[in-house]
């Protein structure tokens, strides 16, 4: 025994650094926090799509932290040094109180940076998952609007039929005279069943537009901050009134989609069979406008959702890259709490040894705070990428986002594919300086 213990003092401080320093180095060689991050080049893609308005933050603006803050900096070092001079400035008795003591604050620094970190990784995911809720149910919104809209393909083709059948029926009446005491309710039917269907599609495209701003204004109010929300706040009584509103509005589209017809019907000249085919081809013109009215909103919908959907899919892509820094959490803490055993462990048995173990602990403490410090950033990265769903930069009145418009979205490439194939006639500046030489000059 008397053989072991002068052993031990002597190889106790290279075996433990022997034994720490591949996990030590392990988490700093392959750390995420010293690799390029691909979230900057997700930015640079969303921000020249001039759909979504997203800034990067400041802490991802700039360089990725890759230092501990200046508290614990001064901490960390103080402790270090603290613990690398006490044997040859202390006795023993104060030697064995200093260093335990110095790799225990590293050991508590390391652990309040773990605690720090996991609830920003924490929030981060929590507000992603808001996020990605959030898409989800615009997502469904513009599902019920296309159920909606589908019936009034129906109505749209019912109402052309009818349209084409109203124009060969006289024809058809007078090949078969048999069907003459019958002329007045064969003809009636056309115009009545056109007219039907222009109502079903007034009453379908309402409750789809319905739908369709539903999806679009969804997140206004959910993400928007203490400064703004109150702009776009409903009391009960307004929402009463337009409620109220809406149901008024629904009954004004069905008489909208019944009345035109008959009434220009009767504003017309002509015999009953052409005031048949004026009705049932105004109600098919009705049903093809109600048609259009309910593809533009949820065309404006879907392009709503869609920037909903990349917000939140941006959002995650954050808060998963916290997670990843800050699965490192756990191991700097668990290193930091072994090299404070070690410390009361070796502080008994080689007092000027122990020294190096607050040293270890505190390089495990900065690596701790540095992982802290990234995962602060990229949570706080998630919350400014969703505060684009709020209505921090719209009009609370309006119904949709800013998206852009349809119909001149649509004409915006083939202008553009037209303009790159016009051929570029223009001589270059470098030929317009040089002098013209009368050899090769095209006038010669």
């Amino acid at each position: 025994m008397h053989l072991i213990v002068p052993a031990l003092r002597t190889a106790g401080p290279f075996i433990a650094l022997r034994t720490a320093g591949p996990f030590l180095a392990a988490p700093l060689a392959r750390s995420p926090l010293t690799q390029e991050q691909p979230i900057v080049q997700a930015l640079d893609k969303v921000k020249n799509d001039g759909n979504l308005n997203v800034d990067p933050p400041e802490e991802d603006g700039k360089q990725r932290p890759v230092r501990p803050g200046p508290i614990e900096s001064v901490l960390l070092g103080a402790s270090a040094v603290l613990a690398a001079v006490s044997p040859m400035a202390f006795s023993d008795k104060v030697v064995e109180v200093v260093i335990p003591a110095c790799a225990l604050l590293a050991a508590a620094i390391g652990v309040t940076a773990e605690y720090a970190g996991r609830v920003a990784t924490a929030s981060g995911k929590e507000v992603s998952s808001i996020s990605l809720k959030t898409a989800a149910e615009a997502e469904a919104l513009v599902a019920s609007a296309e159920r909606s809209k589908a019936v009034i393909h129906t109505t749209f083709g019912i109402s052309a039929s009818m349209a084409v059948l109203a124009i060969v029926m006289p024809s058809l009446l007078s090949r078969y005279p048999s069907l003459g005491p019958f002329k007045s309710e064969i003809l009636l039917f056309c115009p009545l069943t056109a007219m039907f269907a222009s109502a079903v599609a007034a009453l379908a495209e309402c409750e789809t537009v319905g739908w369709a701003e539903a999806a679009c204004s969804l997140g206004k109010r959910r993400f928007a901050d203490r400064s703004t929300v109150g702009r776009g706040w409903t009391s009960q009584t307004e929402l009463v009134f337009s409620k109220a509103q809406r149901e008024r509005t629904r009954w004004a589209s069905f008489i909208w989609g019944t009345l035109p017809a008959p009434v220009f019907a009767l504003l017309v000249r002509g015999g009953f069979g052409f005031k048949a085919i004026v009705a049932t081809s105004i109600a098919a013109v009705q049903a093809a406008y109600y048609l259009s009215a309910a593809e533009a909103a949820i065309a404006r919908a879907t392009a709503a959702v869609a920037i909903k959907e990349r917000t939140a899919a941006l959002a995650d892509t954050y808060a998963n890259q916290a997670s990843r820094v800050g699965a490192v959490l756990p191991f700097t803490s668990a290193l930091g709490g072994l090299c404070a055993a070690f410390a009361a462990i070796v502080v008994e048995l080689q007092p000027a040894a122990s020294a190096v173990f607050p040293a270890l602990g505190a390089l495990c403490a900065a690596a701790a705070t540095v992982s802290k410090a990234c995962c602060q950033a990229d949570s706080k990265a998630a919350m400014s990428v969703v505060e684009q769903l709020g209505v921090k930069a719209q009009d609370p009145e309006d119904k949709f986002p800013p998206v852009p418009n349809q119909p001149f979205g649509l004409l915006t490439p083939l202008y553009a594919s037209f303009r790159d194939s016009i051929p570029d006639t223009t001589l270059p500046s470098s030929a317009l300086a040089a002098p013209l030489d009368p050899a090769t000059s095209p006038l010669r």
